[in-house]
């Protein structure tokens, strides 16, 4: 396993036939300070899905778990294994891995739409529109107060 996907994460991106390993992208996302990282992370999603043809794989992935138990087991541990638990490591002050938990139930709402639903104007604004606008919803969630 080590060999041809390096880490049980690039495994799980090669399974879901993830264009990227979300993993590494959290380095460069979440900086050395937790400053201006809502805006980080609602960049970096929404220029990562927009960059995937037709958005098919994670599309297929969030399908699949509203759909599937067992894709929604695998997703969730996924999700709090490595992106969540590094993101709260990340915060200071109480329910850290809440709010954690919240900044995903936002990214994925706006996943769902604009990339399912495609509901206006959210499915034609622009990267830089939606990222400078969601981005301080996002810092509420990762401030401790």
């Amino acid at each position: 396993m080590h060999h041809f996907f390096g880490t049980k994460d690039g495994l799980f991106a090669a399974a879901m036939e993830l264009p990227f390993d979300p993993s590494a992208l959290l380095p460069t996302v979440l900086g050395d300070t937790l400053d201006g990282a809502g805006e980080r992370i609602a960049r970096t999603f929404l220029t990562v899905w927009d960059a995937t043809p037709e958005q098919a794989p994670m599309l297929n992935l969030l399908r699949s778990a509203l759909e599937h138990q067992a894709a929604a087991d695998m997703l969730r541990e996924f999700l709090t294994s490595v992106v969540l638990r590094a993101l709260a490591e990340r915060m200071t002050g109480p329910d850290a891995e809440l709010r954690a938990s919240l900044v995903a139930a936002h990214v994925i709402g706006i996943a769902v739409a604009r990339y399912s639903l495609r509901l206006e104007p959210v499915a034609g604004a622009d990267v830089d529109t939606l990222a400078r606008l969601v981005g301080p919803a996002l810092e509420r969630y990762l401030s401790p107060g």
